[in-house]
């Protein structure tokens, strides 16, 4: 593939390539960092995220300005990629606010713009040497692919670094338990039975320790006991029995401490049920009938249903309200104070005074005795916090892991800084080429001014490409987030272990070497080798795998660059044979036959969201569809295919067109007017998140069919022009 290329074009690929896995790093998580770390709507991410992504194209105009004036490309180069490792290294420090973030995403910004258009710039330099011109198309799909390759590793960094640093502090990540976690901090969580499950799951102990967060989870491990063998007392569980209802219902005490401040009681007032026993035996009625009847009428007082009543999450409202009638009710039946049987801060004293053990009250563990014994109060073993202190601590570190994301971007920019100024040398010198070209014709007036026209039509049309394109960064991420299934068999597991997907890709790459009418004996022999190697790695992959894996929504963006990798020389050689039986289509042809497909891609995405409702938001955050509405992720990653074949009829072209088009004073200046309709297409990303929660899903994805559309018909409209000056 880089065959009779000059090597200059090896080191723009390794520079680039590392530049980009540092970029991608980054946004394959930016999004979702916004809204996790700073708890902004879809609407306000998106519109950040925008600005960002404008603002590092539109800033190719000052880089390819001071190339131009200076003609020291390679120098302004190297700068850019400096001023990018500050910013990456200032996002990767925890703790910052907003505003902070935003001066981070501006440096990188700054950089990008120094760094890209210039490179671009200087590997078409190359290929105005008539001996390479010929080469250029391929050229500039070679050195585009340097870009994917380092992007599809990129998403699964990201990834590792935010699971490793949960797993430092003890957690799992869980799709589910991150959303049900923002659910409960917006108070927008009505079942909590459900986080207690995932928090279970992602810790691996039992979804009790995390309403008891005091000394009794320790005791809980010394004794092999779970927590409800301590708080499960009296005739509870005949209650539980008798109304269905699971023990968390009735002794979900998240909120219990600040009842009993309340009400100038200990929490453990309310969790007496033998002497609840006495209360409803002297009513004449049974444990359950007492509750569900007689705290059942309670309820109904306050407007409120029994569940909402026994949900200890809204006994507060009641306790404060109805503390004396109970307690009244409670002293009447008994015919003595309630404090006689329910002040129990120090229940091995209760239990003596009553002639009743500890096992009475605590379920045959005598809890008690274990107090004494370590000279504590009972309350210090049934400190009971709350799920809320889960979810902070959870969602703390969850936010702060894409933090040290950001730190592996940094370190991608320093190894590309490196290799760049190591082998810059291979790479030309404007001033050195035109020194030697004195007899260079300068472009006349008139021709100049018909190819910025041609050029800027071009600039023009691309706006709605990437428009739609980098739709993957944002509500294709909210997508993958939201409406698809958060949980993959082993099979469809294959394609996103980054391990299975490379090596399925290389196993592919063999049988084609393998069967090839045109490969030598060795080359045969090699791709076969390759075929069952590979494919025995996949099997083995296959066969480690667990029987659900949770998918993370950010490496769905690993499948945009995986294609471009390995679609890359299907393209290359499907336009080398075209151009051998004199059918390529020219660069402009190209540009058009790639926003159809574009348009198609999200035909794809259309056709997997009908019957969606609009995205719901509950207080400005996104919440994700009911599990029944979920869809396959093959909706996301067949779009990604479409889309990024796509993206190899239009991106290297468009560069390749450019470079070609551009007079040869302005080379970098537009390079970076390419890049600036890109950064006008990237300001417009915020189109998708302002719609997302306004329109059914399927019709966002429809807005982006028609943008497609329309400038797929105008560029075939302008398509004898655009040849004319190509030629």
């Amino acid at each position: 593939m880089f065959k009779g290329h000059p090597k200059g074009l090896y080191v723009a690929f390794l520079a680039n390539m590392g530049e980009r896995f540092g970029f991608y790093t980054m946004m394959g998580i930016l999004v979702l960092f916004l809204q996790a770390k700073f708890n902004l709507d879809a609407g306000k991410a998106g519109l950040i995220y925008s600005i960002f992504y404008f603002s590092i194209y539109a800033l190719a105009l000052l880089g390819g300005f001071i190339a131009d004036r200076t003609q020291n490309y390679k120098g302004v180069v190297a700068v850019g990629v400096t001023i990018m490792f500050l910013g990456y290294f200032l996002l990767a420090i925890p703790g910052f606010g907003l505003v902070v973030a935003c001066v981070a995403l501006g440096t990188i910004a700054l950089g990008n713009g120094l760094f890209k258009g210039n490179l671009q710039a200087l590997v078409g330099q190359m290929y105005d040497n008539p001996q390479y011109s010929g080469l250029r198309d391929s050229a500039y799909s070679i050195f585009y692919m340097g870009i994917n390759v380092g992007a599809m590793f990129a998403p699964n960094a990201a990834v590792w670094v935010q699971k490793w640093y949960l797993k430092q502090n003890g957690y799992e990540f869980f799709p589910k338990t991150y959303n049900l976690c923002k659910q409960f901090s917006a108070d927008s969580l009505k079942e909590t039975s459900q986080l207690y499950k995932y928090a279970s799951d992602v810790t691996g102990q039992h979804v009790t320790d995390f309403i008891d967060l005091g000394k009794l989870g320790e005791f809980t491990n010394a004794t092999g006991k779970p927590v409800t063998d301590f708080i499960d007392m009296g005739k509870l569980g005949e209650v539980v029995n008798a109304t269905g209802k699971p023990v968390i219902d009735f002794v979900d005490l998240g909120k219990l401490g600040e009842v009993a401040k309340a009400a100038g009681l200990s929490f453990t007032d309310f969790m007496d049920m033998e002497k609840l026993g006495e209360v409803a035996k002297a009513a004449d009625q049974s444990v359950a009938d007492f509750v569900m009847n007689k705290l059942g009428e309670v309820a109904n007082a306050t407007g409120q249903s029994v569940s909402d009543f026994m949900d200890m999450g809204k006994l507060g409202g009641f306790v404060k309200n109805y503390m004396d009638m109970l307690s009244k009710t409670a002293s009447d039946v008994t015919g003595q104070p309630v404090s006689d049987f329910m002040d129990l801060s120090k229940l091995g004293e209760v239990a003596n005074a009553t002639g009743q053990s500890a096992s009475d009250f605590m379920d045959m563990n005598k809890l008690g005795e274990v107090a004494n014994a370590t000279g504590q109060f009972v309350t210090e073993f049934m400190d009971l916090g709350k799920l809320g202190e889960f979810v902070n601590n959870y969602l703390n570190v969850f936010s702060t892991g894409y933090h040290y994301a950001f730190g592996i971007a940094g370190v991608a920019m320093l190894i590309s800084l490196t290799s760049y100024l190591f082998f810059k040398r291979h790479l030309p010198e404007k001033k050195n080429i035109e020194a030697g070209s004195a007899d260079v014709p300068q472009m006349p007036k008139a021709e100049e001014k018909q190819r910025l026209l041609a050029l800027g039509l071009v600039f023009l049309v691309v706006i709605f490409f990437w428009m739609s394109f980098h739709q993957n960064g944002l509500t294709m991420t909210f997508f993958a987030r939201d409406c698809t299934v958060t949980s993959v068999a082993p099979l469809s597991n294959l394609l996103f272990d980054i391990r299975s997907l490379l090596s399925i890709g290389l196993g592919v790459l063999g049988l084609v070497l393998a069967l090839k009418p045109s490969s030598t004996g060795k080359t045969r022999l090699l791709g076969a080798v390759m075929a069952v190697v590979f494919g025995a790695v996949v099997y083995y992959l296959y066969n480690g795998f667990k029987d659900e894996t949770q998918i993370n929504p950010a490496i769905f963006q690993q499948f945009n660059a995986f294609f471009v990798v390995f679609l890359t020389p299907v393209i290359v050689g499907l336009f080398a044979w075209l151009r051998s039986k004199g059918k390529e289509p020219s660069a402009p042809r190209k540009i058009g036959i790639g926003m159809i497909i574009a348009a198609l891609g999200f035909v794809v995405l259309l056709i997997g969201s009908l019957g969606m409702p609009i995205a719901p938001v509950v207080k400005g955050h996104q919440i994700p569809l009911q599990e029944t509405m979920l869809v396959s992720t093959q909706w996301l990653i067949q779009s990604y295919l479409v889309l990024t074949i796509a993206e190899l009829f239009l991106s290297p072209m468009g560069i390749s067109f450019v470079s070609k088009v551009a007079p040869p004073r302005l080379q970098g200046l537009m390079q970076g007017g390419w890049l600036c309709a890109t950064a006008i297409g990237n300001q417009l990303l915020f189109v998708g998140p302002f719609f997302w929660s306004r329109v059914p899903i399927w019709g966002v994805w429809l807005i982006f069919i028609v943008c497609c559309l329309i400038s797929a018909t105008v560029i075939f409209s302008l398509l004898r022009r655009l040849e004319l000056v190509a030629k």
